[in-house]
């Protein structure tokens, strides 16, 4: 009898989590207007930006994701770039893989065009005009396959056999490319809530530093060798120390390393910035990296100008504890805290200020072993 009643637990249990997935596909997933399908999401960068910067950093995007080379039998390409009205159109392909097993592939090929338009500091993203090819049919029309008359019961309470894998893979599909646009702009969703509490954990002042799990707010724990290793970042920060006694200074990234059995990160600093020698002063410190809609912000560190207090307050960038002690800010998509070990003097590299004309001259290399790597 016991085994009996877990049975039906099991079947409850699994039939409810299949129907609040299912839920996210059914009545009003796939939006309308004037009887065509048209999905739109406004994407607002968290930090204030001009149309022409916004404009400038969607090219990047755009020319990064949709290449115009023919990968894998699809075409993903920049079709208008219209500088004056802002304005920006991509011709896209995917495959939409329904099953992939042993001798057998089930998939469709949707095309699509994606619409950018920015105005007023906002990304307006547009995916319309979506098509199929599948097995034997061409240019079958979302129109015609996913929308709620087609691909849901009568009840609208449930997706059609046939048509509901083309109707919930495409939203999948569409909700991917708008999350890949707001990871760029600002490093996250803004589903999310912004992370402005400290990390969720405590130590003993004897402690010593080593790597821990716990939980960061809107952060989750990797392993150091899943840092890309071709990863080039401009946009990074150093900074150590606690509550008023913190320090930032901008940084190169320069990769990882093994130093015996260490995993070390490798900084680039500027050795004639005064901060450099408070830090030394300190046990560990924050790596900590942004996408490039934060460079003015960042660029809030090179002035020799104020106190940190000051430039903190001037950047917009928001301060939170890391498990370490450490501060780092909650804007930053990665963040690596790493024990100080050595500094050494390295070739002179020189980079473009955020915010003049100037040039940041970085010849210091700083090792740390890595002790733990948190992203978004």
């Amino acid at each position: 009898m016991k085994k009996y009643t877990l049975f039906l637990l099991c079947i409850f249990f699994a039939t409810s989590m299949f129907s609040q997935e299912e839920s996210r596909y059914l009545e009003g997933a796939v939006p309308e207007e004037d009887g065509k399908v048209v999905f739109s999401k406004t994407i607002i960068p968290k930090v204030s930006i001009s149309d022409a910067n916004l404009y400038d950093l969607m090219i990047k995007w755009a020319d990064t994701n949709y290449k115009g080379e023919e990968d894998n039998g699809l075409l993903n390409r920049v079709l208008l770039k219209d500088a004056s009205k802002k304005n920006i159109a991509c011709g896209g392909e995917t495959y939409l893989v329904f099953r992939d097993k042993l001798l057998v592939l089930d998939r469709a090929k949707m095309s699509y065009q994606l619409i950018l338009e920015i105005t007023s500091g906002k990304c307006e993203a547009v995916v319309r005009a979506i098509k199929y090819d599948y097995d034997r049919e061409k240019n079958l029309s979302a129109e015609e396959m996913i929308t709620d008359k087609v691909a849901l019961n009568k009840k609208k309470g449930k997706l059609n056999n046939y048509y509901g894998k083309f109707r919930s893979h495409t939203v999948d599909s569409v909700n991917q490319i708008f999350k890949s646009i707001e990871v760029y702009l600002n490093g996250e969703v803004s589903s999310k809530p912004a992370a402005s509490q400290g990390a969720v954990a405590t130590r003993q002042q004897e402690q010593s530093y080593e790597s821990i799990q716990v939980e960061v707010p809107n952060y989750k724990n990797i392993s150091s060798d899943k840092i890309p290793s071709n990863l080039i970042n401009n946009w990074t920060l150093i900074s150590s120390g606690k509550e008023n006694l913190v320090n930032v200074i901008t940084a190169l990234w320069g990769g990882t390393g093994s130093l015996g059995s260490n995993v070390v990160a490798f900084s680039l600093l500027n050795q004639s910035n005064g901060s450099v020698k408070v830090m030394e002063k300190e046990d560990v410190y924050v790596i900590s990296f942004y996408t490039e809609i934060y460079q003015d912000a960042l660029g809030k560190f090179n002035s020799a100008e104020g106190s940190i207090d000051d430039k903190i307050k001037a950047s917009g960038l928001t301060p939170i504890q890391m498990p370490s002690g450490a501060t780092a800010f909650a804007e930053a998509w990665m963040i690596v805290e790493c024990k100080k070990g050595t500094a050494q003097p390295a070739p002179k590299v020189s980079v473009a200020d955020a915010d003049s004309n100037n040039k940041e001259t970085y010849n210091q290399t700083y090792i740390g072993e890595i002790l733990n790597v948190w992203v978004k």
